[in-house]
């Protein structure tokens, strides 16, 4: 994807007379992706300060490099300040059956000042509804990437990626939490701010520690290992921390949870409200399949047992692989109560 930039010149003809010239200089915007099609000026805030609205259309030209890679819808907002040109690059969706087609019509359906779009391709019409925070219906999204795509682990050595991972179009990394010592928090927050990205921070926990324990010293080393992990996550410029903390994956007893364990993970959740309070730290529970866990495996799982901890602090994330209920058939996710899913990951 490119732009052009016209400069004008003047010029003397032969008769003495000055006539004006122009010539147009190419620029790069975006060389990530291939096969955009559709192209709506999506406005300008001022003179300075304009958008547009673009994607990937499915198979467009199948010969084409990059022809089979995901497709993407995407907006760009331009921005010069004292001279400077750049164009920053918001994913609005990705890796799904939506692409953009021949043309991406935009509309204010509620009078609201935001604008909504229609994305029609080969893999059917959907409608993107551009709603304000807080609004029936509406909800602030930010795209992020975890870092497992690329490396087990993350140090200064991984800091390259990050240039990268701005430039198409992410908003935020999700970084790993599991080896405390390995965690370089202010270098990680300097470098994140240099790029302009988010972080958040994803754990597990370790081999000899569960929160629902029936060893008392047990339960407490894995307290005193959870808050160390939100004080670094914070040290970070983290806010969030999301994952299955309550026992080690792959730990299955043969059996149900019973009533004790689901008072234990209540209680320890309870206890670290105020360090996730003085912090700014958010976690979020995450349910696993049966296979890896026993004590939480549903959505509906991790709604109630955010319900019981009833701290603000304490949420749940999800996977599409997650099921919502045991019998799989939930109407809704999450079910009733106060319970918010801070984190779905894709």
């Amino acid at each position: 994807m490119t732009w052009w930039l016209p400069r004008r010149t003047i010029t003397e003809s032969s008769g003495g007379n000055k006539v004006p010239n122009s010539h147009w200089t190419k620029h790069v915007i975006d060389d990530t992706w291939s096969q955009g099609h559709g192209l709506t000026n999506g406005g300008r805030e001022s003179r300075r300060q304009a958008r547009f609205l673009t994607g990937k259309r499915y198979m467009a030209h199948d010969h084409d490099p990059g022809s089979r890679e995901p497709l993407g819808i995407y907006w760009y907002e331009f921005l010069m300040d004292e001279g400077t040109v750049r164009w920053v690059k918001h994913v609005i969706d990705y890796s799904s059956r939506t692409g953009a087609g021949l043309h991406i019509p935009t509309a204010d359906l509620y009078g609201d000042g935001g604008m909504e779009f229609a994305a029609a391709g080969k893999n059917g019409l959907f409608l993107f509804e551009n709603r304000p925070f807080g609004e029936a219906g509406g909800i602030a999204m930010k795209f992020g990437v975890n870092t497992f795509i690329w490396t087990a682990s993350f140090d200064r050595s991984h800091f390259a990626l990050l240039p990268g991972i701005k430039k198409a179009g992410f908003d935020g990394v999700e970084l790993p939490l599991i080896n405390l010592a390995e965690v370089d928090a202010g270098a990680i927050r300097k470098t994140l701010a240099e790029n302009e990205l988010e972080c958040t921070f994803c754990s597990v926990i370790p081999s000899g520690m569960s929160v629902i324990s029936d060893d008392a010293g047990v339960r407490a080393k894995t307290r005193e290992h959870l808050e160390s992990c939100i004080q670094v996550a914070a040290e970070a410029g983290a806010k969030l921390i999301a994952g299955p903390i309550y026992s080690p994956v792959g730990y299955l007893p043969g059996r149900r949870r019973n009533v004790d364990e689901w008072r234990r993970a209540v209680e320890c959740y309870q206890s670290l409200g105020d360090t996730l309070e003085n912090n700014d730290v958010t976690i979020a529970i995450e349910p696993l399949n049966r296979f890896e866990t026993y004590f939480l495996n549903t959505a509906e799982d991790a709604a109630a047992l955010c319900d019981a901890v009833s701290n603000p602090r304490s949420e749940f994330c999800s996977t599409p692989s997650t099921p919502t209920s045991r019998e799989r058939y939930s109407k809704r996710i999450p079910p009733p109560g106060p319970a918010f899913e801070a984190c779905p990951h894709l």
